[in-house]
């Protein structure tokens, strides 16, 4: 069973009480941030690298209410909006047949670094949906549904963490869930389904023989998880190698696999990362 936890809605409400803009990330801060502190903090802030309350009240000052300001034209109307979410929810796990997930969902409005992620919280696995990621358009939050959503299947029948086990399983996972999206949703392009820019798919396309050559020796190890896929790099495979190549290179080689075999993102929801590795693939 699905389980909404709707936090987004004190952003709304500290929105719509203020009426003066100077006064506007005050409002933020004590109707939203204070009431909501500790669950932030544990699932947001920290996990995304805002070491000190002071870093964090610093970037949304910076960014204030116009960063915001399509978002919350899109949300003017919240009830109507979290109808849509819980049905298109559902209609998406439908895809995969008669399933039972128990997830927890948290929909807040983060500060800007991410859009749609999983983390332990309170001993289980949660999943985190920022909504100011999709900005003007909400509708564009059937991609990310529809990724997680894809995630959560094959988590279900895998023993180990899909996230941390190995680049073999991370690459598998991420471009499954790209191409589930791809498959359902048709027509747009492949940065879309990758959420990087177009300029990352166009160099991934070109240098992806030279990738695959760097990581054919590191399939089964967790090493080169954070040059693939980190919005901070710490590390790169290649000096030119743009942030989240990671998840290119897995849509391409699931595209690839799915194409080979003529079955769909759904029909490989449990395969293993060592088949579509092969040598043979």
């Amino acid at each position: 069973m699905l389980k909404f936890h709707w936090i987004y809605r004190d952003f709304i409400k500290a929105n719509n009480i203020c009426n003066d803009e100077s006064m506007w990330v005050d409002s933020i801060i004590k109707i939203y941030f204070k009431v909501h502190w500790k669950l932030l903090n544990d699932i947001h802030f920290t996990p995304k690298g805002f070491s000190s309350k002071k870093e964090i009240l610093s970037k949304i000052d910076q960014l204030g209410k116009c960063y915001y300001n399509n978002l919350l034209l899109e949300l003017e109307k919240a009830e109507e909006f979290e109808d849509k979410i819980i049905e298109l929810a559902e209609n998406i796990l439908n895809k995969f047949g008669e399933v039972v997930i128990d997830k927890d969902i948290y929909i807040i409005v983060g500060l800007g670094v991410s859009n749609i992620y999983s983390i332990e919280h309170t001993g289980q696995e949660i999943t985190v949906i920022c909504l100011e990621s999709v900005k003007d358009d909400i509708s564009k939050i059937r991609f990310l549904l529809s990724h997680e959503c894809h995630h959560w299947l094959r988590q279900s029948l895998m023993k180990n963490n899909i996230f941390e086990s190995c680049i073999g399983e991370r690459l598998t996972t991420e471009g499954l869930a790209s191409l589930f999206t791809a498959q359902l949703y048709p027509g747009f392009k492949t940065s879309e389904y990758c959420y990087v820019p177009q300029e990352t798919v166009e160099w991934v396309v070109k240098n992806k023989v030279e990738i695959a050559e760097k990581i054919v020796d590191n399939l089964k190890y967790n090493d080169l998880s954070n040059p693939l896929f980190s919005r901070y790099p710490h590390k790169q495979i290649n000096n030119n190698m743009p942030k989240r190549s990671g998840y290119v290179f897995g849509f391409l080689k699931a595209e690839e696999y799915s194409k080979r075999l003529g079955e769909n993102a759904v029909e490989l929801v449990g395969v293993k990362w060592e088949k579509m590795f092969s040598a043979s693939s």
